[in-house]
């Protein structure tokens, strides 16, 4: 959950993250924390109905399938 963590062990140069956390407190702080090692974050619209939990849940059984074979 710590994205400079996350950027620390994975550089990358651009992060997504839903329209429903832009200008929130902590994402304009991150939007100047990064901003400062030179990644974009681009928001993308917020899907009604669409449930990132579930979609995580998800893929987190399907990898715990595969690891299993």
């Amino acid at each position: 959950m710590n994205k400079m963590e996350a950027y620390e062990a994975h550089p990358f140069d651009v992060m997504f993250v839903g329209s429903d956390w832009q200008g929130s407190d902590t994402w304009n702080q991150l939007e100047q924390t990064f901003a400062e090692v030179g990644v974009d974050i681009h928001y993308l619209p917020y899907t009604s109905g669409t449930s990132s939990t579930a979609l995580r849940s998800a893929l987190q059984r399907i990898n715990s399938k595969e690891t299993v074979k």
